[in-house]
């Protein structure tokens, strides 16, 4: 397993006494396929922040509905970011991350279309 489980892993465990410092550190220095430079780095994607998933990262440390404005939650997310972005290797947030949003990520989203409410076309012509 690489820098995603080892970095929330270590975020979301309650406790310091079983944090395992050393696990994140073999995961930011090992490259894949021998180069730092062919790995993308993340700790939240479109796979695992689903509601039914992982969720979003402030939501997995305090599940309990209370991570929007929780410090620890957000202090912990933060620094878990900050080690992704100083790693070796490619780094992708999800959309929101970068400001530790707590909100479900629902995947996939329908269509947002809505036609105009006099039933025309907009004025534009349409296709």
């Amino acid at each position: 397993p690489g820098l995603h489980y080892a970095l929330r892993d270590l975020a979301v465990m309650p406790g310091d006494e079983a944090r395992d410092v050393a696990r994140v550190a073999r995961a930011v220095s090992n490259g894949y396929l021998g180069s730092h430079t062919t790995r993308i780095l993340f700790t939240e994607n479109h796979d695992t922040a689903p509601a039914d998933r992982e969720r979003r990262l402030p939501v997995a440390i305090v599940p309990s509905g209370a991570a929007d404005g929780n410090f620890y939650a957000l202090k912990r997310a933060t620094l878990a970011a900050a080690v992704l972005l100083t790693s070796p290797g490619i780094p992708m947030l999800l959309a929101g991350q970068e400001v530790n949003e707590c909100g479900d990520y629902v995947w996939p989203q329908p269509p947002t279309f809505e036609p105009p409410p006099d039933g025309g076309d907009g004025g534009g012509g349409g296709v």
